[in-house]
């Protein structure tokens, strides 16, 4: 994300709370406020079980 190379993210959410020394989702250096935050486009949402995937596309990447 730092580097504006990702064009596409998947993220997967599950009903866990894993708390302690658990890794961050995404590294780098983040954002001081919310409003600098990446937005996804074309947002997506499907359920596989108890667990969810939203997926979304970043920037100008365009799938088309």
């Amino acid at each position: 994300f730092d580097e504006g190379l990702v064009d596409e993210c998947w993220a997967f959410l599950a009903p866990k709370i894993l708390g302690g020394n658990a890794r961050a989702a995404v590294g780098g250096y983040g954002v001081d406020f919310v409003s600098d935050a990446a937005t996804l486009r074309e947002v997506t949402v499907e359920q596989f079980g108890p667990d969810v995937l939203i997926r979304g596309y970043t920037g100008k990447f365009d799938p088309a």
